[in-house]
């Protein structure tokens, strides 16, 4: 989560039982069946914030 554009979604410090909670939820067989590569859905969040951005500009 943290990977995403340099930012703490998720910080562990913050928050600490939703961090352990997000951590223990991604480890459930049929969560995790679901879930894309991880590369996959990196660059689809990427280049989904760089449109956000984008059209953020445009106005």
């Amino acid at each position: 989560m943290e990977e995403v554009g340099d930012m703490k979604i998720l910080d562990e410090e913050t928050f600490p039982s939703l961090h352990e909670w997000a951590k223990s939820f991604i480890r459930v067989p049929l969560v995790k069946s679901c879930m894309p590569p991880r590369e996959e859905f990196f660059n689809y969040v990427q280049s989904t914030a760089r449109i956000g951005c984008e059209e953020a500009i445009k106005g």
